[in-house]
């Protein structure tokens, strides 16, 4: 049980700053949108099969809902003006990028806690 919980201390730490969910060490993205293919630090291969992040797309509806919606009926019973309704889209359009980045995130720290890949495993299928 102990050690359960300390897997799932540790997972938090690491993705909040977007790190490798393996090593916990290299990051996950070389850019703000663009993602390594490997860590750099221990080079697992971060996709594992083709369209592996699609799950990631659902996770990120779930999270986008999660904020906007509460916020979004707050906005119809207090028929707020124009001015707070495009404050809304404008928020909404500006965390995009942010859920987009923390959903594939969570993606890949859900997939390894679920189906963990071996210590030894190497990830030079393509180097």
């Amino acid at each position: 049980m102990q050690e359960k919980q300390r897997q799932f201390s540790s997972y938090i730490k690491g993705l909040l700053p977007l790190k490798c969910p393996r090593c916990q060490k290299g990051d996950i993205f070389a850019g703000f949108l663009t993602m390594h293919h490997y860590c750099p630090y221990c080079r697992t291969q971060f996709e594992r099969e083709h369209g592996y992040f699609t799950a990631s797309i659902y996770i990120g509806y779930g999270i986008y809902m999660a904020i906007f919606f509460p916020i979004f009926v707050v906005l119809m019973i207090i028929e707020s003006s124009i001015y707070g309704w495009m404050g809304f889209f404008l928020a909404m359009a500006l965390f995009i990028p942010f859920i987009f980045r923390y959903s594939r995130g969570l993606w890949l720290y859900i997939d390894e806690w679920l189906n963990p890949r071996d210590k030894e495993q190497k990830s030079s299928r393509y180097e």
